[in-house]
């Protein structure tokens, strides 16, 4: 079972349930997919030998305002192949809001002793819905 845990512009952790039993030690391999990019992370020395909890991973470095799929799967390197589990429930999930950039190609188009008339692109980068500029 698959969660969300935490979520930021910028990362989600997530946790899940451990077998209930092993068959050897496992280690996990933590996949999430953004569009039609899938990409797979190893979490450093996770390792389990004995049933119970497993620690949250934190998949960071991602991008503000965007969904992404996220899945875990069991992998047991005891002999000399490798053998993974089924992938776990697939879940999905979308990053916290982030400031914009800034808008892009600001043009003065007239200009009063009391006020200015402005144009400008939207941000290159929204980071999420834009409702206002100031």
């Amino acid at each position: 079972n698959l969660r969300v845990i935490k979520r930021t512009s910028a990362s989600l952790t997530v946790d899940w349930q451990a077998p209930v039993s092993l068959n050897g030690p496992i280690s996990y391999v933590v996949n999430y997919q953004v569009g039609s990019c899938i990409i797979v992370r190893f979490p450093g020395d996770n390792q389990q030998k004995t049933p119970g909890a497993v620690p949250p991973y934190t998949l960071s470095g991602l991008q503000p305002f965007t969904s992404y799929t996220v899945w875990v799967q069991a992998v047991n390197n005891e002999r000399s192949s490798t053998l993974e589990s089924e992938p776990s429930n697939l879940e999905t999930f979308k990053t916290l809001t982030d400031a914009p950039s800034q808008p892009q190609k600001i043009q003065v188009l007239n200009k009063t002793s009391t006020s200015v008339r402005l144009q400008w692109r939207p941000p290159l980068h929204p980071n999420g819905i834009v409702v206002q500029y100031n």
